[in-house]
């Protein structure tokens, strides 16, 4: 019981378990007490009746005190028994009660918890927060119709405070009394007299029930937002109030109201701190799941700035952001100080090694990577991410190779990593490696998981017109894709180049012309496509035109074997 002990004495010296200091009346002063329950009146100078004054209890402020003595000079075992004698002695020492019988839950002896509970927890005047340690520790012990009976004690008590109301409806819950618990959270909530924290504090017992509700945070959300809009319109002024409202608030999917009572804490904060940044990284969070980005990396960058080496997440989420704005420098600077915080921050190293190969700088990118393998053991994201920028860097024989390790790996126990992403990104690899057979099984795998995947229904639908192959589920492929996304010049421009491959050329132009209307620039493949269509409609000049607009954008040896054939070899 060295850790029961240990913790006790902590308690002694922050002057946790003091007995009730001493009293002055009539000029004297009376010794501090374990107290004996009685009526025990003092009289004052002119002999009217004063406060009721505690009776000394001998035995039990000999064994405190002798408990505090052992405890100092580290005989932890013999303190503990002392400290149990005291609390025999006088049960109405409630404090040191529960701080024993904590500790005996801590270190997993619940029946010792209920034997110094019991007599405190029984007497006529025992507190709600004693009784419910009683009903909790019977419960830990495996007593569970004692404990909800405890706790049917503690529903028939007039309620002055929620102290230990959260055990109790853990405690019914738990032992499958959910309607008795909702009864008591419906009759605290009656309560017209409630404040602030009051009501801010039943709303955390609401989402304590709510675990053990049938439908969870849903079945008693409205009850909780309710109790926070009472709390609300009382305007507390207390930060830890704000704090914990807009913590309900949050967990209950009111973010908008959250981030007001955040804004609110922040506001009041003028000096760095924990709690600054701890409330800053809560408002973050909320901009970005409301996609208010702006507002997100302010909140994000003011945290770096007050505590630069303290949050690496945060400078990992600036990284993100910034790559998602296509800010590379900013995204790479980011990230590597995210990587020097925290080493460990494994996917950090293939974000930085994706914005390097960005930035063209691949032998950086290759050493990222490098320091990921020396750091990492071998894993699905390893080697997925090293798929990835292998095809990056157009080493498309490598990147198959990690594609394939990756699959390997999950198929052995992480089969949720074989999504539809991964094996379009497999299939892309394939395709570009020339292995067009896996890479048309990879696409289908995709597609299985997902068959709306419209860049995938484009990617194997072209890849076949462009093989002459399987021409009518090409084109079945593209033109679900089109429909997906009628905008998309690229699929557009499948659907046309399908045309064509089935000699139907003059179904293909419309399509093209299309997709070249819905390009955002020129393209030179697109305008390639174009000029081939023009000319099987035997439109020779604006397959010209066609072809010579692609190649000042793009310089390409076949299409300028095809312009010269046309030219009759004069280009």
């Amino acid at each position: 019981m060295k850790r029961i002990c240990y913790l006790l004495l902590v308690l002694v010296l922050a002057g946790g378990c003091q007995l009730p200091a001493a009293k002055k009346t009539s000029g004297k002063v009376t010794a501090p007490s374990a107290r004996s329950d009685g009526d025990n009146t003092d009289s004052g100078e002119d002999g009217t009746a004063q406060s009721p004054a505690p009776k000394v209890n001998p035995e039990a402020l000999a064994r405190f005190a002798t408990a505090e003595s052992l405890l100092l000079n580290e005989k932890f075992d013999q303190a503990e028994t002392q400290y149990l004698a005291s609390v025999e002695a006088d049960p109405s020492n409630e404090d040191l009660a529960i701080k024993l019988a904590r500790g005996f839950i801590k270190d997993q002896q619940p029946d010792k918890a209920v034997a110094i509970l019991t007599k405190p927890a029984t007497r006529t005047n025992a507190s709600t927060q004693v009784m419910v340690w009683l009903a909790r520790s019977l419960l830990f012990s495996g007593k569970t119709n004692q404990a909800l009976a405890v706790c049917h004690k503690v529903l028939l008590k007039p309620v002055e405070t929620l102290d230990g109301y959260d055990f109790l409806i853990e405690t019914l819950a738990k032992g499958g009394q959910t309607l008795e618990a909702s009864k008591a959270l419906s009759r605290l909530s009656r309560n017209p007299k409630a404040d602030p924290d009051y009501l801010i504090s039943l709303a955390e017992i609401y989402s304590i029930y709510s675990k053990y509700h049938p439908n969870g945070r849903k079945g008693v959300s409205s009850q909780v937002i309710e109790m926070l809009d009472r709390a609300a319109k009382l305007d507390p002024a207390s930060g830890d109030l704000l704090k914990r409202m807009a913590d309900e608030y949050s967990r209950f999917g009111q973010p908008q109201k959250a981030a007001v009572f955040y804004a609110k804490i922040l506001a009041g904060l003028t000096r760095p701190s924990g709690l600054r940044d701890v409330v800053r990284e809560k408002l973050a969070n909320i901009y970005l799941a409301t996609g208010d980005r702006t507002n997100a990396v302010k909140q994000l960058k003011a945290i770096v700035h007050d505590s630069p080496t303290g949050y690496p997440a945060a400078w990992y989420l600036l990284g993100t952001l910034a790559y998602e704005d296509r800010n590379l420098a900013d995204a790479g600077r980011s990230f590597e100080q995210a990587i020097i915080l925290e080493p460990g921050l494994e996917q950090a190293y293939y974000d930085l090694a994706l914005v390097q190969i960005d930035l063209q700088h691949n032998d950086e990118a290759l050493g990222t990577m490098g320091k990921a393998a020396g750091r990492f053991p071998r894993s699905f994201v390893g080697e997925f991410f090293s798929g990835i920028i292998n095809s990056r860097l157009k080493k498309y024989a490598e990147s198959v190779k990690h594609f394939t390790a990756a699959e390997e790996i999950a198929r052995t126990g992480e089969t949720n990593h074989l999504t539809k992403d991964f094996y379009f990104q497999f299939g892309a690899a394939s395709e570009r490696n020339h292995d067009l057979k896996q890479a048309a099984e990879k696409f289908q795998k995709c597609l299985a998981l997902d068959a709306n995947f419209a860049e995938a229904l484009n990617y194997l639908g072209f890849m076949w017109a462009e093989q002459g192959e399987n021409l009518a589920q090409a084109r079945e492929l593209i033109e679900k894709a089109v429909k997906l996304d009628p905008k998309n010049a690229a699929y557009l421009d499948s659907l046309g180049w399908v045309f064509f491959k089935l000699n139907q050329p003059g179904q293909a132009l419309p399509w093209l012309l299309k997709a070249q209307e819905h390009s955002p620039e020129p393209d030179p493949t697109l305008l390639d496509h174009l000029g081939d269509v023009y000319l099987a409609l035997h439109q020779n000049e604006k397959a010209r035109q066609a072809w010579e607009k692609s190649l000042t954008i793009e310089a390409n040896p076949e299409i300028k074997k095809k312009l010269s054939l046309l030219l009759g070899g004069n280009s």
